[in-house]
């Protein structure tokens, strides 16, 4: 049996239309787990836990660009290698994971997309294609 640190405990609480579901961490032995499984869901709605779909305006956290609009502004990457990487940055743990994207298709300079990160490369006019 684990002494101390934090567990993760999933509580769902279901109603006729609406469901409920909580994240809470507690330490362990603690009895604050059992207190929150005996609150009502209008309990827990009126702390801000349910989301209201009749809502429309936007949430406070939504992102406020496009970002298919910048990546598209990025110019296509051109190379005379045939298998690039691509990280997502310059830095190695700063962007996404590493894929090896393959640039001799058959159709010659064909326009390849990260599908991370959404850079395009291609091969160069002139460059070896097999």
């Amino acid at each position: 049996m684990l002494k101390g640190g934090l567990k993760i405990a999933q509580i769902v609480q279901k109603t006729n239309k609406k469901s409920l579901t909580q994240v809470v961490a507690c330490k362990f032995g603690n009895n604050d787990l059992r207190n929150m499984a005996t609150q009502t869901f209008d309990e827990l709605s009126n702390n801000n836990w349910h989301y209201n779909q009749h809502d429309a305006k936007k949430s406070e956290w939504t992102h406020k660009s496009d970002a298919e609009q910048y990546i598209q502004k990025v110019p296509i990457i051109y190379t005379e290698q045939t298998l690039v990487r691509c990280m997502g940055g310059t830095e190695i743990n700063a962007g996404h994971p590493q894929v090896y994207i393959k640039l001799d298709t058959r159709t010659p300079h064909q326009v390849q997309t990260c599908k991370y990160c959404g850079l395009r490369f291609a091969l160069k006019e002139g460059a070896h294609h097999h």
